[in-house]
Formats: structure tokens, C-alpha cells, sequence
């Protein structure tokens, strides 16, 4: 948990820690190269005698661990790498070292963490073993309070290819770990989406956007024919929902120009560059927070301006495919890496906040990134699953009695809650298969809208939200 900052020669500051209730950071002043600086921490009033406070220390450059055991001041110096970027040495100017708080032991912190990848065995693998499943489950209920009760003897429908039209929806969670975690953030009880279509030589078809690994075989913007598809989610172990559209959004939907959409774009590479940024929307309000209260550790944007610039800095090609090039886009800018990024979201003052408020700009439907194309480089759009199935409902003309049309949708802004909160369905859904139910909160409940779900909430475990955000 994000503390407080040691800034060079700025005035202290002081927080209560897990043991010690009373700490107070400084920094003195930055050496006359501007490259290091002291930082002084006073630890006071332990609450027991053999108590201790332990930190993870962090800049955009560099990250160091200290442990707090003993009552009084400690200090420690801070220094620059030696190939600091001019942006780097900008953070530690203006920002200092942050300081985050364990807030458990470091034994138990390392349970936790052995416990948070025991969630994902079934990502590695092409089945998903029970033990597995049931401890996805458990996650659901304790961090977003969504129940998976087992899907009963009988339970699935069986349903027939002519009971779907073009358009329709399908919600799909896998428990492997993944799909949860992805499920936690955006509020939702999927992690994937896809979307049904019909084609001109009477086939049916599912169109999506997802990647290759142990249970499915193609990567990207694809699509299969229903038998295909169905048999792949079943050895796969999805829990899956048929939604229907309804007989209004069908009759509207125009299926030939979905397809050309699809065809256009088939073969793209899955939308990691956007995965997270459809999900950020405010300041503040969706970065995730932990129970038992859902208040008191949660994500901060300290973290990620740290983390980011450091993953930036050692492993480039990561940063990447996820943000560099979104951030770039916030900004009008290109080429820029993570810090130079945060320096100049400061200078232009971005929504009147500076970087923090990188990840809530709106994604715009019109940016393109760096992507392939069956494995080819190419520029295009970036879509993970319910941003693909935006587009093919837009394509379809779904969207296109809004005021200001069909573009004053950003499908880039839609997450998978989003895409099922849409007033587009019949009333009911049913599940066709996997063992556990999957029930779709706030179902079929918003009329759709201009610029809609680009200044949502979500928090954790209610995700409650403004209307017309």
C-alpha cells in the first residue's frame, strides 16, 4: 500500500505503519549532479517489542526493499543508475522515492502470492483440474461476491443452431485463474465474449477475438463454425451463456456489413495493447481493492507510475504490446517510453492532474496501433473479446440511431459487463454449457447511448456506477 514520498528537500511526511504507528519520511536535498539523494525514515511508537514494519522503496528507476526493526532514524541513500534518462532523473527530482507499505508479514505475503498463482493451473493447461476450479470459485465469492453455484443435473439447455440469429451474444468464463482475475477488475461475471453470425452460405458461425494457448488453437480475430466452436469450449471447459438478441436489435442488425467488418479485420492480433484501458475510466474508481473491507489496500496510481516504468526499463517489449503506445496516444505524441511519458502528461497538465490521469483518457475508436496480421506487421485496430463484439454490433448498424451515430460509440471503452448491461436482448438467457452458472449481473438494463461507459465506476464488491457515465 502507497504511504507517502520522501521528495528531495520537500517536507516531511508521516503515516502509521503496521507496527510502528508513527513514521516520518524526508528527503534532503538532491546532490549538486542531481543524481542522489538521503532519505531519512523515524520509526516511533512500536506497537510491540519485537514488532516490524517492512517497505518496498520505488522510483521510476529503481526499487529497493527495507525492513523497519528497531525504533529511531534510519537512513539510506538514495542514487540515479547511471544511464538515467532525463525523465528519470525528472521523477526523482519532483516525485522522490515512494513508499509502500507490507501489509502482512513477508511469510504471509509470500502464502499469498503462492495462492494467487495456484488461481491460473488451469491457464497452462487444456482442461482445468477440480481442485482448480473450485478455488476460482472461492476468489469470485470472497473478491467480487458473484456465486457459481454447480450447474444441476439437467441443467444446460440444448440448444439448436436455428435458435440463434446473427448478433447474438455469448458469455463465457473459464476458471483458470485468468478469466476471474479479468472478471474481478471490469465487474463482471465473464471473462471472454463472442458473438454469433450467419453466413452467406448458410453456415453459422462465431466470430472473436482471443489468442492461442493450451485449450484453444488460433490466435487473434477469428472465427470457426458452430460445431467447431462449440466442441473447442467444451474440451476447453468454458462456463458458457447464450444471449439473445432481441427482436428489435435483430431486425436492425445488418449481418453482411458485421461480416465485412469481420473480414476486414480477420487475423488481427489480439488487442493486448488496449486490454487494460476500456477498464480504467477514472481517476481513482476502478483500480481494485482487496476484502475483507474493500477499502483499505488497494491499487494505487503510485504503484502502476513505478511499476510501469520499471517493467519499461527492463523488459521493453512487454511495455510494448501493453501501453507505450496507448499512452503515446493520450498524449499525441509517439516513440515516447513510460517515464518520458508521465514527464509530459505533467507538463501538459492532462486533465488538469498530469499522469495520473493517462489511463482514464478516453480510448478513441480511430487510434490504430502496431499489430500483425497473420503474423505479418501491419497497423489496425486493437480489440480484445467484448471490444471485437462492440464493433461487430456498431458494423451491424446497432448503434447508428444515436445521436451523433454509430462513432459516438467508442467500442474501445466497453468492457464485458458493458457489452451484457446493453438493452440489445430478450429478457432471458440460458446456459448451454459448463458445471458451473453463470449468471450476468445488471443484465439488459441500459438503453444504449453517445459516448456511453467512458467515465465508469467499478469497484469491488458491489460496482456500483453513475448513470450515463
Amino acid at each position: 500500500m502507497f504511504q507517502a514520498a520522501a521528495v528531495p528537500g520537500a517536507a516531511p511526511a508521516t503515516f502509521a505503519g503496521k507496527c510502528f504507528q508513527e513514521i516520518t519520511v524526508q528527503g534532503a536535498a538532491l546532490s549538486d549532479d542531481g543524481t542522489s539523494f538521503d532519505v531519512s525514515i523515524d520509526a516511533q511508537k512500536p506497537a510491540s517489542k519485537f514488532c516490524e514494519d517492512n517497505f518496498f522503496l520505488m522510483t521510476t528507476s529503481g526499487f529497493k526493499f527495507k525492513g523497519v526493526f528497531f525504533r529511531g532514524e534510519h537512513k539510506l541513500t538514495w542514487k540515479l543508475p547511471e544511464d538515467a534518462a532525463a525523465a528519470e532523473k525528472y521523477d526523482l527530482a519532483t516525485k522522490g522515492v515512494r513508499f509502500f507499505l507490507v501489509m502482512t508479514s513477508m511469510a504471509q505475503w509470500t502464502a499469498n502470492l503462492a495462492q494467487t498463482a495456484l488461481l491460473f493451473e488451469g491457464e497452462a493447461l487444456n482442461y482445468i483440474p477440480e481442485r482448480a476450479q473450485k478455488r476460482n470459485i472461492d476468489f469470485m465469492e470472497h473478491y467480487t461476491e458473484f456465486k457459481m453455484p454447480a450447474v444441476p443435473a439437467g441443467g444446460l439447455y440444448n440448444i439448436t443452431k436455428s435458435e440463434i440469429r446473427s448478433g447474438d451474444f455469448f458469455g463465457i468464463i473459464r476458471l483458470d485463474g485468468l478469466d476471474p482475475m479479468l472478471a474481478w477488475g471490469m465487474g463482471s461475471t465473464t471473462g471472454h465474449t463472442t458473438t454469433a453470425i450467419w453466413g452467406d452460405d448458410g453456415e453459422l458461425y462465431v466470430a472473436e477475438s482471443t489468442v492461442t494457448d493450451a485449450y484453444w488453437p488460433d490466435n487473434g480475430v477469428q472465427i470457426h463454425a458452430w460445431d467447431e466452436w462449440i466442441e473447442l469450449t467444451q474440451k476447453a471447459g468454458f462456463n458458457l451463456v447464450h444471449v439473445p438478441l432481441s427482436d428489435e436489435a435483430a431486425a436492425k442488425y445488418d449481418a453482411k456489413a458485421a461480416m465485412q467488418f469481420f473480414r476486414d479485420h480477420e487475423g488481427l492480433d489480439y488487442g493486448y495493447r488496449t486490454l487494460l484501458w476500456g477498464w480504467i475510466d477514472t481517476l481513482t474508481d476502478n483500480y481494485p481493492c482487496l476484502p475483507d473491507d474493500f477499502s483499505s489496500m488497494c491499487l494505487h496510481w503510485e504503484l502502476i507510475e513505478t511499476l510501469f516504468a520499471l517493467v519499461d526499463r527492463h523488459a521493453p517489449a512487454l511495455a510494448d504490446q501493453i501501453w507505450i503506445e496507448a499512452f503515446n496516444h493520450r498524449v499525441g505524441t509517439t516513440g515516447l517510453r513510460t517515464s518520458a511519458l508521465w514527464q509530459e502528461a505533467d507538463k501538459q497538465n492532462l486533465l488538469g492532474v498530469g499522469a495520473k490521469a493517462l489511463p482514464s483518457v478516453v480510448e478513441q475508436d480511430a487510434w490504430d496501433y502496431s499489430t500483425t496480421k497473420d503474423g505479418t506487421p501491419t497497423t489496425g485496430k486493437s480489440m480484445v473479446c467484448c471490444v471485437f463484439v462492440c464493433h461487430m454490433w456498431k458494423a451491424g448498424g446497432l448503434f447508428d440511431d444515436l445521436e451523433g451515430g454509430a462513432d459516438a460509440v467508442n467500442c474501445g471503452e466497453l468492457t464485458n459487463v458493458d457489452d451484457y448491461r446493453l438493452s440489445l436482448f430478450t429478457g432471458e438467457y440460458k446456459q448451454i454449457g459448463g458445471d458451473w452458472q453463470v449468471s450476468l449481473n445488471d443484465y439488459n438494463q441500459d438503453e444504449p447511448y453517445a459516448h456511453m461507459d467512458e467515465h465508469c465506476e467499478s469497484l469491488a464488491p458491489h460496482y456500483e456506477r453513475t448513470d450515463g457515465c
